[in-house]
């Protein structure tokens, strides 16, 4: 699993994991890379079909998130939700993505994704665009 997250200034950034909330698996420091004060992380050895747990320290804020990793290569029950153009009409945007959150939670053992199909904002080049228009979908947390 590839985590990415962005900071509004350079930092340092300590990210645990693990199968619950003890994130006792194991932990990292990341550093940005680029100028954009971005962060991003890949685990790896995660376990098929497995709820985990992390967590990113920085400058005494603590964020949290779950996911759950690959399902088996032999799974044939998993739920694929597509979405896109989601530039423009952020309120509406947020009701599809509140039913798409509802609909993940109704079976916590539900193999889950959602693949966005572009148009996530007017100007890719606008740091603004990406602060007022790009959603970001909290799945389980």
């Amino acid at each position: 699993m590839q985590l990415l997250w962005q900071l509004t200034s350079t930092d340092t950034c300590i990210l645990e994991w693990g199968t619950d909330t003890t994130y006792g698996l194991d932990n990292t420091t990341t550093t940005e890379y680029g100028n954009s004060h971005q962060h991003t992380y890949t685990i790896t050895n995660l376990m098929p079909g497995a709820k985990y747990y992390y967590r990113i320290a920085v400058n005494g804020e603590i964020y949290t998130g779950s996911f759950r990793s690959a399902p088996d290569t032999n799974e044939t029950n998993i739920k694929i939700m597509v979405y896109g153009d989601t530039r423009s009409n952020p309120a509406n945007h947020n009701q599809v993505a509140a039913a798409m959150v509802a609909e993940f939670n109704e079976d916590e053992n539900f193999q889950s994704i959602v693949l966005s199909v572009g148009d996530l904002v007017n100007n890719g080049n606008s740091e603004g665009d990406w602060d007022n228009q790009f959603l970001i979908l909290l799945i389980r947390t």
